[in-house]
Formats: structure tokens, sequence, C-alpha cells
């Protein structure tokens, strides 16, 4: 029989006697185990690269914010791993990304960052640098090859990752989509123009076995933490996850003009980009019980924002 798990302000609960535990602070626990490997210090990095082995002549290095999952990162991070297999992220710190910014801080702290870029497929490690430690970071990394666009602002890390890079893989700029772009696009209640370079097509349909299809449903428009915590943990229930998204036309009857911030071709794109997502597809109406009735997953999780 189909279960259905309910999900509330970070909980989520079986109608079995089983209970599944998912907390908004449960997030590391997750990360550290099925996510990409932390490097909390230059030894860490150093030791990280040394065990790739003799076989792994280069890594991608990728510096920035990742403030939020958008089209530049996830290029990036494709690019990278097409490139060189191996990818490590080094996140910029709170205080880098703030001057940057004039003094306006990151939308997520530096750890929130680094465990939203753990979720991230072809990422195999993340790290974090103050100004002082970027030459022993980035030594223990070489050799690599810089991945990214020379429009990126310097600071800190960056212009060391470049001077110290054995190769650099200029990615083309995507207008509009940068961090600061897409924030300034929200605050004027307007959608980013996303390029054609950033959609995706993914199939609609997945073919289950083993132990058990989850679903979950919502907008999932601009990408955060505790969606990443509630999508790794609804994961876990079963081998397959398929994320049920409103279109864009049932998200702007939801959550009115200027919304959803992402086009659904990106968002499909950001859902896919993660771990625990095996398969997007979109509806229309209001819920999404004429998918479920086709897809009859195993277990559903949804925040009861809809009639049984």
């Amino acid at each position: 029989m189909n279960r259905e798990i309910r999900s509330d302000r970070g909980e989520a609960k079986c109608s079995e006697p089983k209970t599944v535990a998912f907390t908004a602070g449960g997030g590391h626990s997750f990360f550290m185990r099925d996510c990409a490997t932390v490097l909390s210090s230059a030894d860490d990095v150093a030791s990280w690269r040394a065990g790739l082995g003799s076989g792994a002549k280069d890594v991608g290095v990728i510096v920035g914010a990742f403030d939020m999952i958008q089209p530049g990162n996830i290029a990036a991070i494709g690019a990278a791993s097409k490139r060189t297999g191996r990818v490590c992220v080094v996140v910029e710190s709170d205080g880098v990304v703030a001057a940057r910014a004039g003094g306006g801080r990151p939308f997520g702290e530096l750890s929130e960052r680094m465990e939203l870029v753990g979720h991230l497929r072809g990422v195999s490690a993340v790290t974090s640098v103050f100004r002082d430690e970027a030459a022993r970071i980035l030594d223990g990394l070489r050799p690599y090859t810089l991945v990214g666009c020379s429009g990126h602002a310097g600071g800190g890390i960056a212009d060391k990752a470049v001077e110290m890079a054995g190769a650099h893989l200029e990615l083309p700029r995507l207008p509009g989509c940068s961090t600061s772009e897409i924030a300034e696009a929200i605050r004027q209640n307007r959608s980013p123009e996303i390029p054609p370079g950033a959609e995706c097509e993914p199939a609609d349909t997945v073919s289950v076995t083993g132990a058990g299809h989850v679903t979950v449903n919502g907008c999932f428009d601009v990408l955060h933490i505790a969606h990443l915590r509630f999508l790794a943990a609804a994961r876990r229930m079963g081998d397959v996850l398929t994320v049920l998204i409103n279109d864009d036309v049932s998200v702007q009857g939801y959550k009115g003009p200027g919304r959803p911030v992402f086009p659904e071709s990106f968002r499909r794109r950001a859902l896919l980009a993660l771990r625990s997502v095996s398969a997007v597809t979109a509806f229309r109406e209001d819920d999404p019980l004429r998918v479920l009735a086709e897809l009859k997953p195993d277990i559903h999780v949804k925040g009861g924002s809809f009639e049984e």
C-alpha cells in the first residue's frame, strides 16, 4: 500500500508506525555522510588531493560565493566535471562576500553555503578559506584548472586562484544570471532573464525498481538549504525521488506577479543538479493529484496544502 508522509515546519512523519526524523538542524549529519567531502583545513586539502592518486593529473577548482543555486554556478560545475572529473569548490568567506557587496551580507552563512554546494552533483569536495590561508589551500590543490568567468568580481582567494592555476577554463558569462543580478530582479518583483543555454528538458517519467519510489511537490523556485535538507531526507526513504513542481502559470496564480523567480526550465535543471533528485515533472493544476495517480509512488511527502 502506498504510504504518505506529511511535512510541516521541518518535520516529516509517516502514516505508518515508523517515524522519519527530519529537523531543520539535522542537515549537517546528512551532508557529512552523503555529499561532497568537506575539507576544513589546508592539511585536509593536501590529503584529499594526494588521495586522488597519480592518475588524477588535474582537478577543477571553482571559487565563488554560492549564495544560491543559479545558472552560472551550475554551468561552472558541469564544465569543471567534464574537463577534469574531480571538482573542488572553494566557497568565499562571509567577510569577502560582504566586502564585495558593499557591506551587504550573503544570503546564507558560510557553513550553509558550503552545505548547499555539497548537495550538488559533480562536486567532489568543498572548502573555504580566509585570505591569509589562500596560498596554502591552493598549493595543496595543485595542479588544478580554474574554471569560471573572468567577469567574476575579484578579491581575496579569487585573485590568488588565478595566479596559482595551472590552466584557466574560461566560461562565457550568462547575462542576468549572477547572484547580484538575480537578487536585484527579486527586489524589483520581476523574473530574471534566463538565457536559452541555461535550459534543460529532462524526461518526465522514471522507471522505478527496488525499495520504492518517493515523490514530493512544491514550487521549488529559489532553492535554499532547507529545501535541500528536506529533499535529501525524502530521498533516503526510497530508491528514487521524483519532484513534482508547479509550472510557471501555476506558480504565478499561487504567488502572484513577479513569480516564479526562475522559469520552469531552470527550476527543473536546478533540481536535477541535486544528488538527491532522480526526476522532475511539472503540473498546472492546484494540486498534484493527477500526477500522483499516474506515477503511483510508494511514498509521497507533502505539506498538507491540498486535500487527500
